[in-house]
C-alpha cells in the first residue's frame, strides 16, 4: 500500500491517521459498508503490505533513528 491505499479483493484499504494511531480500514464499496481492521502504532507508517486473504499485514515502524518490519494478524471480517 503506497499513499495510504489499496484494492485488495473487492475492498478499498486504506489508513486513517486517528488521534495518535494509524488506523486501517476496509471499505466494501459492493455493501457500502467499512470495518476497522487495526489500529496501528504511533510510529508506523504508511507504508503497508496485506495478505491477500486480508489476515495479515506488514508494516514499517521508525523507531528513534533505526526502523523495523513488524507483521500483525487481522481479525476476520
Amino acid at each position: 500500500m503506497l499513499n495510504g491505499w489499496d484494492v485488495i479483493g473487492q475492498r478499498i484499504v486504506y489508513a486513517y491517521p486517528r488521534r495518535e494511531q494509524l488506523q486501517v480500514i476496509a471499505y466494501d464499496p459492493e455493501h457500502k459498508s467499512s470495518a476497522t481492521l487495526i489500529d496501528l502504532p504511533p510510529a508506523a507508517r504508511y507504508e503497508l503490505t496485506f495478505s491477500e486473504d486480508l489476515a495479515s499485514v506488514l508494516f514499517t515502524q521508525m523507531d528513534r533513528r533505526a526502523s523495523d518490519i513488524y507483521q500483525v494478524r487481522l481479525s476476520a471480517l
